[in-house]
């Protein structure tokens, strides 16, 4: 047990300088596509069925807004996990284990999607960091029952982010091209614990692929019927320009939704950013050298792999891209879920962990060296060389996301629901159930609630026991974002309450509640509809029973 703490201490410290803040303050935390409430839906049909169905037990031994704190340093600990798994298959000192590890945590892209609370994509970011870590281990060493449990770190990439599927397949790519010729693993050995590794994928991924083969999934139908070309349009990497995607890919950046400005983009906080990933790329250009000397196969991979997460993440913003983006698109179904491209940055990080731990060994070894044992006074000052070295590339490390660090720099703070919610909830599930529907509004599907701090997507369906009516559509103007079923809401909302949708067979909705949120004064024709009857009107909620 004390070797297990002497060892981990520093990665958990590492998570807590993120997430410490977060356990002084009581309540939720609100991100804009993070959103958790009293009340948590189990549909066998989605992908977080697994990981939900853990959560509701947790609930009810724990109170449910610390399980989510605990959730995000799970998270957290994944990634940082994860990078050690790569980092250890170069290097040997503890502490420089850790300063590569950290490479993998503080990066833009996990702040850029922790910051806008896509959560799910970071929890597979860090299994995928699992993944390639024993597949590089499987590559120096094949043994079968390591390469079949990978099985266990794609399939909860998967399960967590569906679109991951294609990211371990490329990790396995990579496997495979550079085993083929190992008569250690070669294929006669390969194919084994590559079929119980895939059957692993398919147990954890069970429930919603069933539900996607039977018509059950609503995911899978809008992948298939609903995202179009536009949607690669909307969810664009960002940047000025072509060339400016580039580069913010190659720094690791460029996720789409540093452009609502839900939270502050490391560009507008800091001028000189990108200058602490300019200092590492040298070493990373170095593990490149080194690697094609003493890891030729390998090496050669990861810069295949640098090179092509690079070209699919820019995407449709430049030509070649653009092209190999639409091929894709077009002629492989499933690559229609991955409408943001800029997910790729995961797989580039990846690669940049395998080669940064290179470039550190070799400088280590080089500029660094401990001395021999009976030069005391040598080792010493080896020692002490190497210490300095080390907290200064951990320091640069860190500053390439330094918003992360306490909270994401106070950005995020935890925040309960307002005490009208619940008196709200209770007038209408008494008993703590409801089989009445309720449609909420304002119709929006992201808005701004003064009591969560920040724009967030709707969470009455996570607070509600009743069944709500929300908005789905994300109002972006491509028209593949507002579903169907929003059309008699539209409708009835256009002519302000002159359809029959509240009473229409399959609506049967039995209240109408308004959020004093955003633009809520444009509903106030709500108290002229004749069908509706107010019934309480609070600071922050106004709620209409439907008269029947």
């Amino acid at each position: 047990m004390k070797s297990i703490f002497k060892t981990y201490w520093p990665y958990a410290l590492a998570v807590l300088a993120i997430t410490l803040p977060w356990f002084f303050h009581r309540g939720f935390i609100f991100l804009t596509d993070f959103v958790w409430g009293p009340i948590m839906h189990l549909r066998w049909q989605e992908s977080w069925f697994i990981p939900k169905v853990i959560i509701k037990a947790l609930d009810l031994v724990l109170p449910l807004p610390f399980v989510q704190k605990v959730f995000v340093c799970a998270i957290l600990w994944t990634v940082v996990i994860g990078g050690k798994r790569i980092a250890e298959r170069y290097l040997t000192g503890r502490w420089q284990i850790f300063v590569a590890a950290l490479f993998a945590l503080y990066n833009p892209f996990v702040y850029d999607r922790l910051g806008y609370g896509q959560v799910g994509v970071v929890f597979a970011y860090g299994f995928l960091l699992l993944l390639a870590g024993d597949l590089i281990a499987c590559v120096e060493k094949f043994e079968a029952r390591r390469f079949a449990l990978t099985g266990i770190w794609a399939g909860l990439a998967i399960l967590f982010a569906p679109q991951f599927v294609f990211f371990c397949g490329v990790l396995y790519l990579l496997f495979l091209v550079t085993s083929i010729r190992n008569p250690e693993s070669g294929i006669r050995r390969i194919w084994k614990p590559l079929l119980i590794a895939a059957g692993i994928v398919l147990i954890l991924n069970a429930n919603w692929l069933i539900a996607a083969s039977v018509g059950q999934s609503k995911t899978a139908d809008v992948v298939s019927s609903q995202i179009t070309r536009a949607d690669l349009a909307a969810f664009q990497t960002a940047g000025k320009t072509g060339w400016d995607a580039l580069g913010n890919v190659v720094f690791m950046s460029g996720f789409w939704g540093k452009e609502q400005l839900r939270y502050t983009d490391l560009k507008s906080f800091d001028s000189t950013w990108g200058r602490s990933f300019l200092v590492l790329l040298p070493i990373i250009v170095w593990g490149i050298v080194v690697g094609l000397k003493k890891r030729r196969a390998l090496t050669v991979g990861f810069l295949a792999t640098v090179i092509v997460s690079i070209i699919l993440a820019v995407g449709v913003r430049m030509p070649i891209a653009r092209d190999i983006t639409y091929w894709l698109f077009d002629h492989f179904p499933l690559y229609k879920g991955l409408r943001e491209t800029q997910k790729w940055v995961a797989v580039l990080v990846v690669a940049y962990s395998s080669l940064l731990a290179i470039g550190l060994a070799e400088l280590f070894k080089k500029f660094f060296p401990i001395p021999h044992p009976t030069l005391s006074y040598l080792r010493r000052g080896g020692a002490a060389s190497r210490a300095i070295i080390t907290v200064l590339l951990a320091a640069v490390i860190i500053l390439q996301a330094p918003l992360l660090i306490w909270g994401l720099h106070g950005q995020v703070r935890p925040h309960e629901y307002p005490q009208e919610w619940y008196a709200a909830d209770t007038l209408l599930a008494p008993n703590g159930t409801c089989d009445k529907r309720v449609l909420f509004l304002p119709w929006h599907q992201y808005m701004g609630f003064k009591w969560a701090g920040t724009v967030i997507a709707n969470p009455a369906s996570s607070f509600f026991h009743c069944q709500m009516i929300a908005s789905a559509d994300m109002e972006w103007g491509t028209g593949t974002l507002s579903p169907s079923s929003d059309l008699p809401v539209n409708l009835w909302l256009q002519s302000k309450g002159n359809t029959r949708y509240l009473h229409v067979a399959g609506a049967e909705v039995s209240y109408v509640m308004l959020a004093k949120e955003v633009d809520w004064q444009k509903y106030k024709w709500l108290d002229d509809v004749p069908d509706l009857k107010l019934v309480t009107d609070s600071a922050v909620l106004r709620i209409y029973a439907v008269k029947q």
